[in-house]
Order: structure tokens, then C-alpha cells, then sequence
């Protein structure tokens, strides 16, 4: 599943709902644009876990927009968002 989060305005994958240290753990796929964080940041593979709300704006699909996958393959290489979007970093 992915979640587009409004208020950071980023997309993650999100590999686990209602973990024991709160509600998701995700992965972060694209940079905050209004921070100092860049595609370099992406490359770290961030995966955090947190309990915040999603906010009304926010949107949960099971596919990642064409667009956004183009973008992140743009900066990344194809490679590494495959890695990103399909293994599993929790087992």
C-alpha cells in the first residue's frame, strides 16, 4: 500500500499497519520539497515507524501513479525503486 501524505507532501510505501509502536511503518520514496531533503535522502532508505493521524488529504492506494514511479526512476534508477517498492524490510 502507499500513502501520499499531505502534510509533508511525499509519498511512502507503507510496509506495516497497527505495529506495536504505533499505526504505520513506513518508507519514505519521494523529498519533502519545502525541506532541505533531496533524492540523495531517498537513496538511505528511511523507514520509520509513528502513530500520527493521517490527515483528511492524505490518499492510500495500492498502486504508486505512474508519475510518481517516472520521477522516482529519474533520480534514483530503476534498480533501486524496485528495491523500494517491493522488498521486505520488516522479515
Amino acid at each position: 500500500m502507499y500513502r501520499y501524505n499531505s502534510y509533508w507532501d511525499t509519498w511512502n510505501r507503507v510496509l506495516c499497519q497497527n505495529h506495536p509502536k504505533g499505526p504505520f511503518v513506513e518508507i519514505t520514496l519521494t523529498p519533502i520539497p519545502s525541506y532541505e531533503s533531496t533524492w540523495e535522502d531517498i537513496k538511505k532508505i528511511s523507514i520509520r515507524f509513528h502513530g500520527t493521524v493521517p490527515n483528511k488529504k492524505d490518499k492510500f492506494t495500492e498502486e504508486l501513479p505512474a508519475e510518481v514511479r517516472a520521477e522516482m526512476e529519474k533520480h534514483l534508477g530503476v534498480d533501486l525503486v524496485n528495491r523500494l517498492l517491493t522488498e521486505d524490510f520488516l522479515s
